[in-house]
């Protein structure tokens, strides 16, 4: 039975929610204190307090600064994290983590990585929250990591920039290719630490997995909200290996399951122009794919059977979105088993610029390198390369990386 850590984002994630949820799900606290004074750091207490947030108990951890701290660059963590007595990987999955942080900052604030000195990126409780978070992983040892969507907040809040949008603008470019829903609550629920931390730690996302419950764990945000403000992380046994045949020799291969929705409806009054807008709309609104099919209905009427595939939980939402942008009067659905490579990422570095590399694994055994389209197409447009030099540039520039 293979061990799962499934993050249910339900109150968004932020970094003292991960170490409070993980603490509580069985992490020793004394265990993190120690692993964290490895790192060359001090002037700080971290303190751990049983709370309960709307008739949920939960762990709360707060870093209490008892020195005066500075705010660092992103190369100065680095060194700080590289120069600990810290297990290789807990090393490289922060740092990790912190790169795809200040990338993000960076993007927003339209400068380079290494002059990213944001209170997110350089404050000591971001680095607690990282690197503790990762310590914790590496105790508990599961062998994949899932989360649910994520929940985006709204308003507004103060930063030292001023006023801006909830979700912060940092917090959305993590999100980038991650499925969200509508929040149940105003304000900051996903902070740009805890976006920074799940992105970097989730295999995929999507819903709660079938296996045996083992434990669960909570942690508490600091904001009071009509819900319980909590992040809870579940351990689950599941197995996941399908036999396959080759040469008379039977071997187990692993691959990652999960069930989606399968949605059909079949559309015969419609215009082009008014179907091409309901595919729009469904992808936005996070439809993990959806296209049409030509078919003949009743009377020998050409027609469409639109095909929408989901997660469970955005069934309410993809729903109400068919009936009021469509003119169908129903649809059928299905629920599928799913199989799935597990998944990586990567990045390359070209003269003209970054792509990032999507890598599936089997028994972690890399079988597919795909670069991602959209790094690859404003790369061609930016250059006047064609999109297919792009691309083979950044296929050729990772296999040449992994020699």
């Amino acid at each position: 039975m293979d061990k799962t850590l499934y993050f249910h984002c339900f109150s968004g994630i932020s970094g003292d929610m991960c170490l409070g949820s993980l603490v509580d799900l069985g992490v020793d606290p004394d265990f993190l204190v120690l692993e964290l004074k490895k790192l060359p750091l001090s002037g700080y207490q971290l303190d751990f307090t049983s709370v309960v947030r709307r008739g949920i108990g939960a762990i709360k951890v707060d870093v209490n600064q008892v020195e005066k701290q500075t705010f660092r660059h992103l190369p100065e963590i680095e060194a700080l994290i590289n120069n600990s007595d810290l297990s290789s990987f807990v090393k490289k999955l922060s740092i990790a983590t912190f790169q795809k942080l200040a990338l993000a900052e960076a993007s927003v604030h339209q400068t380079t990585i290494d002059k990213v000195h944001f209170h997110e990126v350089g404050a000591l409780d971001a680095i607690i929250d990282i690197v503790g978070t990762v310590i914790c992983i590496e105790y508990l040892n599961p062998k994949r990591i899932i989360s649910s969507s994520l929940p985006l907040g709204g308003g507004f809040a103060k930063c030292e920039h001023g006023v801006i949008p909830i979700p912060a603008p940092a917090t959305l470019e993590l999100l980038k290719g991650v499925p969200v829903n509508d929040s149940i609550a105003e304000g900051e629920v996903v902070t740009p630490t805890g976006a920074a931390i799940i992105t970097t730690l989730t295999d995929t996302f999507t819903t709660i997995p079938s296996g045996i419950v083992t434990n669960t764990g909570y942690g508490a945000g600091t904001k009071d909200f009509s819900h319980p403000n909590v992040l809870r992380t579940i351990l689950i046994e599941e197995e996941h290996c399908i036999k396959e045949s080759s040469d008379s020799t039977t071997t187990s291969t692993l691959y990652l399951q999960d069930e989606i929705v399968v949605m059909k409806a079949s559309i015969d009054d419609m215009t082009g122009e008014s179907l091409g807008y309901l595919l729009e709309l469904l992808l936005d609104a996070g439809a993990l794919d959806c296209y049409y099919t030509p078919i003949y209905m009743k009377k020998n009427r050409p027609a469409y059977q639109l095909t929408v595939l989901l997660l469970k939980n955005d069934e309410s939402c993809i729903s109400d979105i068919i009936f009021a942008n469509s003119s169908t009067l129903g649809f059928r659905i299905d629920c599928q088993k799913r199989f799935k490579l597990q998944r990586s990422f990567d990045e390359v570095i070209l003269p003209y610029g970054r792509v990032n590399i999507k890598l599936g694994h089997v028994n972690n055994n890399i079988v597919q390198v795909s670069p991602e389209y959209e790094d690859c197409a404003k790369l061609a447009k930016a250059t006047g390369h064609s999109l297919r030099k792009i691309f083979q540039d950044a296929l050729s520039a990772y296999w040449n990386n992994s020699k």
